[in-house]
């Protein structure tokens, strides 16, 4: 990403980053939810130190260009590591690890030169993009074995012979017009609202026009609206200010006082130099969620200087094979299989397919294959049963067998129904069900408040 994970790190997604070191420091359970293997997909030498000594002798050894450091390990602080690190030539990139109790320990680390903190519990989306993002801050290309130098900004693929894929692919002229008004849009400071369904890329047309853009060496933040907090709102604001790219996923799902702060902020700066850019994505029409109360007028207004469009993956039909057979060489090759691509009848139940989940679908399917099948082509047998069908939802689809259930009952129970499974089907959490629904989290929240009260009545 649960987090939206339109910027999924897969092989290719980061580039390739031979010799270059990442120190991973322990404290308890860090181990389980800072794994080795995003950091290894991207081609980088992983070292973990398990306690403060081991930290100082690899930061003065093996000269890590990341480290990722909680704020204490076994119960002492780490700043002593953190200033070491950063004194060292070059300074690595550091991402400090904190808990939502320590929000002045971790602002202190942002000060002293941290390039990122991650708050725990944070999803493995979360983590794949900070090691993104870390990595396009390394001042000089890298060069691999054979001496080719390697961008750390990777410019999207327009090539389908092309070997290291760049994030975004794209044969259809539309969304390479798309790419070529975001680099645009780059050049300026003005806030912008990418729109687009779940899964159609909106965080990496975001993450392309700060790389785009003269910010590009400053931090770029990747803000989840729905679960950002006042206090993490701040804490992003203070570190970007003036330099980095603050990107608020799902602006329409904002909290109503980070939308005050917001508003404010902007307006606090409108005739300043120095302030960060303001990026915005939504899969909700603004208009609709500005009628239900969701999104400030406003703030949408203060936004909406320029918008980009992102189109569904069924309406960019060339497009599809060329992400399928870029992903599945990416995939292959990492997992060293001997998959060469897809047989003629597969591509064609891929292309014809609806792709409701977009982009984030399609290649979660591709490593799901790369994973389980042994190639050397994968043909239609190899594919779910349900690609290359209409989807269950779209126009003229019957009623699925558990949809009949419903026939002959009154429309509110059916709504009580429907937002009670998928309540239960997100393991309970609202915000998920919420996002599922397409409604926000405080509606789901006043319903179940009104259903409480008529039970006890």
């Amino acid at each position: 990403m649960s987090h939206d994970m339109d910027s999924r790190l897969e092989p290719g997604a980061g580039g390739r980053w031979p010799g270059v070191s990442a120190m991973l420091v322990t404290d308890g359970d860090e181990s389980r939810s800072l794994p080795e293997a995003p950091f290894r997909r991207v081609g980088l030498d992983v070292a973990r130190a398990d306690s403060l000594a081991d930290a100082k002798r690899i930061c003065s050894t093996l000269r890590p260009r990341l480290v990722f450091l909680p704020l204490n390990v076994d119960g002492r602080p780490a700043a002593d590591i953190l200033s070491k690190c950063l004194a060292s030539q070059p300074a690595p990139v550091v991402v400090v690890i904190a808990s939502h109790n320590e929000i002045n320990a971790a602002a202190a680390a942002m000060r002293a030169g941290a390039f990122d903190c991650l708050f725990r519990p944070f999803s493995p989306g979360r983590l794949e993009k900070t090691i993104i993002a870390a990595l396009k801050t390394l001042p000089e290309p890298v060069a691999p074995v054979g001496g080719a130098s390697v961008s750390h900004n990777p410019a999207p693929l327009l090539d389908d012979e092309a070997e290291d894929a760049g994030p975004i692919l794209a044969a259809s002229q539309e969304i390479r017009g798309l790419l070529d008004r975001a680099r645009m849009l780059a050049a300026s400071d003005a806030p912008v609202i990418i729109t687009g369904e779940g899964g159609t890329g909106k965080s990496l047309f975001a993450q392309e026009i700060h790389a785009s853009s003269p910010r590009a060496r400053a931090p770029l933040a990747l803000l989840n609206a729905p679960t950002l907090t006042p206090e993490m709102f701040e804490l992003e604001v203070g570190r970007h200010a003036g330099e980095g790219t603050l990107v608020f996923e799902e602006i329409c799902e904002l909290d109503a006082r980070i939308q005050c702060r917001l508003l404010a902020l902007i307006d606090e700066q409108t005739n300043k130099n120095r302030r960060p850019r303001i990026i915005a994505t939504t899969r909700h029409d603004p208009q609709i969620a500005i009628r239900e109360g969701r999104l400030r007028a406003a703030l949408y207004y203060r936004l909406n200087v320029a918008t980009v469009a992102l189109p569904p993956l069924r309406g960019r039909g060339e497009d599809i094979a060329l992400i399928a057979r870029t992903r599945l060489r990416e995939h292959a090759r990492a997992q060293g299989n001997a998959i060469t691509g897809f047989s003629e009848g597969a591509l064609e139940l891929l292309t014809r397919h609806d792709w409701p989940g977009n982009v984030r679908e399609l290649v979660n399917l591709i490593w799901s294959l790369a994973l389980t099948e042994q190639g050397p082509l994968i043909t239609p047998a190899a594919l779910p049963d349900h690609i290359g069908k209409p989807a269950a939802d779209g126009p003229g689809a019957a009623p699925a067998a558990d949809d009949v259930g419903f026939l002959g009952l009154p429309l509110a129970e059916i709504e009580r129904r429907v937002i009670e499974a998928t309540i239960h089907a997100e393991n309970g959490s609202v915000p998920r069900a919420a996002r599922v629904l397409d409604v926000s989290p405080s509606t789901l929240y006043r319903k179940l408040e009104n259903w409480a009260k008529r039970a006890s009545d």
